[in-house]
C-alpha cells in the first residue's frame, strides 16, 4: 500500500494549522507591531513623545508646587500666621487684636497643618471676630496711617478737649432765634436766619430733613437709624461717642436743659445728632491743626470724619477691650 505524499506547510501555516486563520489575521492586525509602514512609524513615536513631555511636565509642576509648599513653610514664620485662618497677620498688632486672639486660644484646641505648625481649630463663633479684626488691621489700617489718622487715642485727653469746647457747643445748645415754626409760610431756615445753631452745619442737616419729612419722621427711633452715618464722630469710633456723650451729659446736666431749647429731639437725640458730631468735627480740625473759626476748614474736617467713619468703627469699637482712663 502506497503512502500518500507528504504535504509541506510554511512554518507560519503550520502554527496556524487547526485554527481560524480569519480570526488570527483580523487579531494580528490589531496586536502586532511589525510589520509596519515608515509613516505610521513615525506617528507613534511621535505620539510617545507627546506623552512623555506631557508626563514631564506634570512632573515638573508637582515638583514646583512641593517646592514652593516647602519654601514657604520655611520662609514664613508660623507665629505670623493666623492660628485659625493661616492668613498673615499684620507687623504690628494692637491690643484689641492681642486680647480677641488671647480668647480665641483658650476655646480651642492644637490643629497643625503643613503651612501652619501652630495651627488651631474651634467653632466660627470663637474665631470670626479675630480674623476679622486682623484682616482690618493689616488692610486698612496702613491706609488710616497714610491719611494721618490715629491708631491709639487718650481717652482722658479727649473728655478734657471736649470740655474745653463748653463755650460753642453751649451756644449751639441755648440759641433758640426765633420760635420754631412746623410747617405752613415758615420755615427753619426764615426762622434761624442767624446765630450759632443755624452756622452748624449738622444742625442744618436737621432742618432740611424737617422741610422734607416733618418732624415726626426725623425725631425718633426711625430718624436716628436713617442718621446713624452721618452723626458718627469719624475716627474716634463708637468708643469716642460714648466718651463724647458722657462728657456732654457732664457738661449739660438734663435738668438745666429746657425741653424747647432742643426741640423737636429729646436731650439725649440732641446731644447724638447735633453735638456729638459737632464736638467730633472740632477736635478733628484741632487734630488737624486747621482755624476752627473758618467755614471752609470746618468741611474739610466733616469730610475727614465721614470718609474715617469705618475705621473708627472698627478700630475704636464700643467694646470693654479698651482703657478709658488713658
Amino acid at each position: 500500500m502506497e503512502n500518500p505524499p507528504r504535504q509541506f506547510f510554511h512554518p507560519r501555516q503550520q502554527r496556524t494549522q487547526g485554527f481560524d486563520i480569519k480570526l488570527l489575521r483580523k487579531t494580528s492586525k490589531k496586536t502586532r507591531s511589525f510589520p509596519i509602514d515608515d509613516e505610521e512609524f513615525n506617528a507613534r513615536k511621535k505620539a510617545r513623545l507627546e506623552d512623555d513631555n506631557c508626563e514631564a511636565a506634570i512632573q515638573d509642576f508637582k515638583l514646583k508646587g512641593l517646592n514652593k509648599s516647602r519654601s514657604a513653610s520655611v520662609d514664613i514664620d508660623p507665629s505670623r500666621l493666623c492660628p485659625f485662618c493661616d492668613r498673615l497677620f499684620p507687623e504690628e498688632t494692637t491690643s484689641q487684636l492681642d486680647d480677641l486672639l488671647a480668647r480665641a486660644l483658650q476655646r480651642s484646641y492644637r490643629d497643625p497643618r503643613p503651612k501652619n505648625s501652630l495651627g488651631r481649630r474651634a467653632n466660627l463663633e470663637v474665631f470670626a471676630a479675630l480674623c476679622e479684626r486682623h484682616t482690618f488691621e493689616k488692610e486698612l489700617v496702613p491706609k488710616a496711617v497714610a491719611n494721618g489718622w490715629p491708631t491709639s487715642i487718650d481717652w482722658a485727653s479727649v473728655k478734657a478737649r471736649v470740655m474745653a469746647l463748653h463755650g460753642p457747643l453751649g451756644d449751639i445748645l441755648h440759641d433758640q432765634g426765633r420760635r420754631i415754626a412746623y410747617g405752613g409760610a415758615t420755615t427753619f431756615h426764615e426762622t434761624f436766619v442767624t446765630g450759632p445753631r443755624m452756622e452748624c452745619v449738622f444742625w442744618q442737616e436737621v432742618v432740611a430733613e424737617l422741610e422734607m419729612y416733618g418732624s415726626r419722621r426725623v425725631s425718633g427711633i426711625g430718624g436716628q437709624y436713617a442718621s446713624f452715618s452721618r452723626t458718627q464722630p469719624g475716627y474716634y469710633g463708637g468708643l469716642g461717642a460714648i466718651v463724647m456723650s458722657e462728657t456732654l451729659y457732664m457738661m449739660f446736666p438734663a435738668k438745666t436743659v429746657s425741653s424747647h431749647w432742643v426741640e423737636p429731639f429729646s436731650l439725649q437725640e440732641f446731644i447724638g445728632r447735633i453735638l456729638v458730631p459737632e464736638a467730633a468735627m472740632r477736635l478733628i480740625m484741632e487734630d488737624m491743626g486747621l482755624d476752627g473759626s473758618d467755614a471752609g476748614n470746618k468741611g474739610k474736617a466733616i469730610e475727614v470724619m465721614r470718609a474715617s467713619t469705618s475705621y473708627g468703627s472698627y478700630m475704636f469699637a464700643d467694646d470693654s477691650s479698651h482703657d478709658l482712663s488713658s
